[in-house]
């Protein structure tokens, strides 16, 4: 505190005179930072405060105004700055601060000591059940990802116009072939060593290890189960020291083999679940609306040593939804391990996202972790199946494949795929060796660790790896898995073009047309002489030729209106004297007449636009329209 005060005299403060002249300039400030706790920096700021106050009393000698604590402005001094405290951890974390009973008072009391526990508690509390919904909030102030509107909020036209959009979709956008990796490890609580070699992890079978190119691959999706060891601390804030580890390795391995950069898009930790994503530098702006949802199944859902971390964001303009999943352990909780699923399928919610709110809504899902699920075999008889590579008649008693012979809504993961096991079972092995589990519980080997995958239909995927790595620091290998699949990407131009279009369209549709949301819309242009233009005035000398820049408006009043004559046209062929759609076709010609006397209102100056819309007005007398109103505007 020494340099600071030595700092404080040297950097001085500003102050004026009665008059407004400047008596002395301040020359420098602190810029004071949080590491890891708001509390102590407040209490830091508070004592550059206090420093400062005292060398302004004492360099304007004000003599009768004293500080100490006994002294009203000693008093209210602490407060304002512990109700700075307070107010600004209550932004952050949710409570007060911790250290605002010893900026008021300058000790520590048993009282302050207390009332900090209480607000320990609260805030382990906060950090677990209410902060991703503040996070949400900030995301979505910030910009970071789209709020869609629900359909229920949207008018009719809007709605239509939406679907057709989708319809349309192939008229503005182009599916383009990317590759996405994605691996699973439980670490068994354990950091990376510092020499640990992950090039049998990162590296696909694709055709080999040895000839495959990185730089093909354009994400890298990363799940840890145990990543931390679970204890009762780790379930109540789990240290995230062990994830920074393993995002530094992970980083550092892959960019030792590719020449195109990977960077860190995001990482996330429930307890000992996490998820790393990478992506390559020059494609992270086509990545967007990245949000977190976390899904507690153990202690009926209130601890999160077991549950999913899952993950949504949009690449260029596909939605791809990710599911690290720890589920119940046991040999005999197959069952558990079901509802867990079920659980994580049903609760798991991204409100923010209203197009892809729910898991099964994305374009894309990878499910991914350790599962748990068993072989309901005997032991002895598994470990001499393994020795002999039989894994297909192991893969029979597997409960997860059994799994998917229950009907629908009993299986596991109805309509996702899992690619063939050609690997030994990843689990239970003694630690640091090859040998399967010999301790006193002898665990029968199992395929815990898994990859799946569920495409929406119409997109393409292909799994093009699905093996093992060995690497012996946990009691779990490590699996992994390559993709190549379809990534559509949007021509925005277009699109907003279309857009516009089907808006101006659905003005004049009939009603039970832009109700209709499961027909594509035809657009007129399609139908060539079926279009209505203005008619050539030389074959019709009743009508006055128009100047060009009158003539081009004239047209386009007209264009604009010919989607609904296409409808209208539809309709009539089907139903020609139904009273509604010849009710219709009045109104249209009455809006298209009404359009034009509206432009021809901007040349009233012109002989011609005169004369033409004499011709109207007589024309739609002939009809019974009444046009006087809109006559009047022409009325020289």
């Amino acid at each position: 505190m020494a340099v600071v005060k030595d700092k404080i005299h040297n950097f001085l403060f500003f102050w004026k005179s009665g008059d407004g002249k400047p008596l002395q300039y301040q020359v420098g400030t602190f810029r004071v930072n949080c590491l890891d706790c708001l509390d102590r920096t407040n209490v830091i700021m508070g004592a550059i405060a206090l420093e400062s106050l005292l060398l302004q009393l004492k360099t304007c000698s004000l003599k009768d105004v004293r500080y100490n604590d006994a002294t009203r402005l000693g008093s209210v001094f602490k407060n304002l700055w512990a109700n700075n405290g307070d107010s600004l951890s209550e932004a952050y974390t949710g409570t007060g601060a911790m250290k605002s009973g010893y900026t008021r008072s300058g000790k520590r009391t048993i009282a302050g000591m207390v009332d900090d526990a209480a607000k320990s508690v609260q805030r382990a509390y906060i950090n677990n059940f209410k902060d991703a919904e503040r996070q949400e909030a900030i995301d979505m102030f910030l910009g970071t990802i789209e709020n869609e509107i629900e359909d229920e909020f949207l008018a009719d036209e809007d709605i239509w116009v939406s679907r057709q959009l989708e319809f349309y979709r192939s008229d503005y956008s182009e599916l383009l072939k990317y590759k996405i990796f994605v691996g699973s490890w439980n670490t068994n609580g354990t950091p990376p060593p510092e020499n640990i070699q992950l090039y049998d992890w990162i590296t696909p079978n694709c055709p080999t290890k040895r000839e495959f190119d990185h730089d093909s691959i354009t994400i890298y999706i990363f799940g840890f189960q145990e990543i931390v060891k679970l204890n009762a601390n780790s379930i109540v804030k789990a240290d995230e020291t062990n994830m920074i580890q393993w995002e530094k390795k992970i980083a550092a391995a892959l960019n030792s083999y590719r020449t195109k950069k990977v960077v860190l898009a995001n990482s996330i930790q429930l307890v000992g679940i996490s998820i790393l994503v990478f992506i390559q530098d020059d494609q992270t702006q086509f990545l967007r609306n990245f949000t977190i949802e976390k899904t507690k199944t153990a202690v009926q859902g209130l601890a999160g040593n077991k549950g999913a971390l899952c993950c949504r964001f949009d690449f260029r303009d596909t939605s791809i939804c990710c599911v690290c999943a720890h589920l119940s352990a046991g040999q005999n909780k197959t069952a558990e391990r079901i509802k867990d699923i079920r659980d994580i399928l049903e609760q798991t919610r991204f409100p923010s996202i209203s197009k892809n709110s729910k898991i099964e809504n994305h374009d894309y899902i990878f499910w991914f972790g350790d599962l748990n699920f068993r072989i309901d075999y005997p032991y002895q008889e598994v470990l001499s199946r393994v020795g002999y590579g039989e894994y297909t008649i192991l893969l029979e008693y597997d409960q997860l494949n059994r799994s998917k012979l229950l009907p629908d809504e009993l299986k596991a993961f109805p309509d996702f795929i899992e690619g063939p096991i050609k690997f030994k079972p990843t689990y239970k092995y003694d630690i640091g060796s090859e040998r399967f589990d010999t301790s006193e519980l002898m665990r029968c080997p199992a395929w815990c660790d898994r990859i799946l995958y569920k495409a929406k239909t119409g997109l393409s995927i292909m799994q093009l790896d699905y093996s093992r790595a060995e690497l012996y620091q946990s009691d779990h290998r490590p699996v992994k898995s390559l993709f190549h699949l379809d990534i559509t990407v949007v021509d925005q131009k277009k699109r907003d073009k279309l857009e516009r279009d089907l808006h101006k369209v659905s003005l004049n549709l009939d009603k039970s047309i832009i109700t209709n949301l499961h027909q594509r819309y035809r657009f007129p242009e399609a139908l060539g002489t079926d279009l209505i233009i203005p008619p050539d005035p030389s074959e019709t000398p009743l009508i006055p030729v128009l100047p060009k820049p009158l003539y081009n408006k004239v047209q386009e009043c007209i264009l604009d209106h010919n989607a609904a004559l296409y409808a209208l046209k539809n309709k009539l062929a089907d139903s020609p004297l139904e009273r509604q759609t010849f009710a219709a076709l009045i109104n249209l010609i009455y809006k298209v007449i009404r359009a034009i006397m509206a432009v021809l209102a901007d040349f009233s100056g012109q002989d011609k636009a005169q004369q033409l819309a004499d011709l109207l007005y007589a024309s739609m007398q002939d009809l019974g329209m009444n046009f006087s109103e809109i006559r009047g505007q022409l009325t020289t």
